[in-house]
C-alpha cells in the first residue's frame, strides 16, 4: 500500500544561497520536492557540493511551506533580496519563516560566517548523526546538533547589523519610524517613555530601532491599531495582485490552522461554513474589507481551548477570552471570535486593508460612497466565485 501524504502535515524545506550565479534572481535556491522528513533536507545541505554554503531547513505544515516559498519569491522580486549580502538574506529568510509560524530546524551558515570548528568534537559526534532517535530530537535540540561549531541566528543578525549603515538618531519620543500611522504615534511615544532602559541595552542605534519597532508593532497588534501606513500602488492590476496574494496567504494559513485544531480533537469538522461579506468601511485613510465564515464547535472542545491552541502554536495574539487574531502582513489580518448568539460557534474574519489611493485607482472614483459600493460588489464576487476583477 502506498503512503498517502496529507497536505498540511509537518514537512521540511531546505534552502541554500548559491554564490556563483550570474543573475541575483537565482541566488536563493529551494530544494524540490519539499521533504517529508528532516533528515534528507539536512543531508542535502551537508553534501560535498553544498557543505560550505549558507543554508537552512525550515519546518512547518506543508501549506505553510508553500506559502513561505511564494512569499520569498515575491519579496525577492520586489525588494531584490538576492542582491543583498549573505547575512542579510539569511536574516530575512529567518524572519519571514518565524512570522509564518515556521521553525528553523537546521542552520548551515557556511564558511563566510562560521566560527572556528572543533574537529575532535565533530568526530566524536559523527557516529550519532544517523541514529534514528536523532530524527525525533533535532527540533528539540536545536539547529546545532549536527554541527555545534555553527553560529546562531543571533550571530548572523549581529553581523548583518554591523554591515548596515548606522543611524545617528536613536528611537525616542517624537523620533518616529518611517511610515508610522497617526494613530500609532501615541503608542510609540508611550513605549518610548517607559522602555528606554530596555532599548539602550542594545549597543548600536540600528539594533535599538529594530527592538523598538518590534515592541511597537506588537503593541499596535494588541490594540487593533495599524502600525504603518500602507504602500500605494500605481495601477489597478497591482492592487488586485496584492489582494490576491493576501487572500492566498490567509487561505493557506487557515487551512494549516484547521488541520492542527482537528488533530487536537477540538472539533469534528475542519471545514468552515460559507464565507460571506461582513462589511466594507473607511478607516484612517484606508478602506477595510472584511469577510466572515462560521465554524461550529461540534466536538468536546471549547472556544477558549481553541484560542489557547492558536496562541500557543500559531502565534495568534489573544485579545480577550473570546477573541484572538494574527497579522499576516501589513495588509491582512485573520481573527477568531466567539459568536455572541451561540457560544458553540466561532466566527472567522479575514480583514484586508487597502490605501485610499489604491481604492480610488481600483474603483475609478474619488467618492467614498461609490468606492464602498464598488468594493462591496468586488468582495461579494470574490467570496462567491473565488475570483477578483
Amino acid at each position: 500500500m502506498s503512503k498517502s501524504t496529507v497536505a498540511n502535515e509537518q514537512a521540511f524545506q531546505s534552502i541554500y544561497l548559491d554564490p556563483n550565479v550570474t543573475h541575483w534572481e537565482d541566488r536563493i535556491v529551494f530544494h524540490d520536492p519539499i521533504f517529508e522528513d528532516e533528515m534528507p533536507g539536512v543531508i542535502a545541505l551537508k553534501s560535498m557540493e553544498l557543505e560550505d554554503l549558507i543554508g537552512l531547513v525550515v519546518a512547518a505544515p506543508r501549506n505553510v511551506l508553500r506559502n513561505y516559498r511564494e512569499q520569498v519569491k515575491e519579496f525577492d522580486l520586489l525588494e531584490k533580496w538576492g542582491e543583498e549580502d549573505p547575512a542579510t538574506i539569511i536574516a530575512k529568510l529567518v524572519k519571514l519563516a518565524k512570522e509564518l509560524g515556521a521553525v528553523i530546524s537546521y542552520e548551515q551558515l557556511g564558511q563566510e560566517v562560521t566560527k572556528q570548528r572543533d574537529v575532535e568534537k565533530e568526530a566524536d559526534e559523527a557516529g550519532m548523526f544517523f541514529d534514528p532517535a536523532t530524527q525525533r530530537q533535532i527540533v528539540k535540540k536545536g539547529a546545532h546538533y549536527f554541527d555545534p561549531s555553527l553560529p546562531t541566528v543571533e550571530d548572523v543578525e549581529d553581523l548583518q547589523s554591523k554591515r548596515q549603515a548606522k543611524s545617528a538618531v536613536n528611537p525616542g519620543i517624537g523620533a518616529y519610524p518611517k511610515d508610522i500611522t497617526e494613530g500609532g504615534k501615541g503608542v510609540w511615544d508611550e513605549l518610548m517613555s517607559g522602555h528606554q532602559p530596555k532599548i539602550h541595552k542594545y549597543a548600536t542605534p540600528q539594533r535599538r530601532w529594530e527592538f523598538a519597532e518590534y515592541m511597537y508593532e506588537l503593541a499596535c497588534s494588541q490594540r487593533g491599531i495599524p502600525a504603518f501606513n500602507l504602500r500605494a500602488e500605481n495601477r489597478p492590476s497591482a492592487v488586485l495582485k496584492k489582494l490576491k496574494s493576501s487572500n492566498k496567504q490567509a487561505k493557506e494559513l487557515l487551512e494549516a490552522v484547521m488541520f492542527t485544531i482537528r488533530k487536537q480533537g477540538l472539533l469534528q469538522s475542519t471545514k468552515p461554513g460559507k464565507e460571506v461579506v461582513r462589511d466594507v468601511r473607511k478607516m484612517d485613510n484606508n478602506f477595510v474589507l472584511t469577510t466572515m465564515k462560521p465554524l461550529g464547535m461540534e466536538g468536546l472542545g471549547t472556544v477558549q481551548q481553541m484560542i489557547k491552541h492558536l496562541t500557543d502554536n500559531h502565534n495568534f495574539i489573544k485579545f480577550d477570552e473570546d477573541h484572538c487574531f494574527k497579522q499576516i502582513n501589513h495588509n491582512t489580518q485573520i481573527s477568531f471570535s466567539t459568536n455572541k448568539k451561540n457560544q458553540r460557534k466561532v466566527n472567522i474574519y479575514n480583514v484586508f486593508r487597502i490605501p485610499e489611493k489604491d481604492a480610488m485607482l481600483l474603483c475609478k472614483s474619488k467618492d467614498d460612497k461609490q468606492i464602498i459600493h464598488r468594493l462591496t460588489k468586488l468582495l461579494d464576487k470574490w467570496v462567491k466565485s473565488g475570483r477578483f476583477g
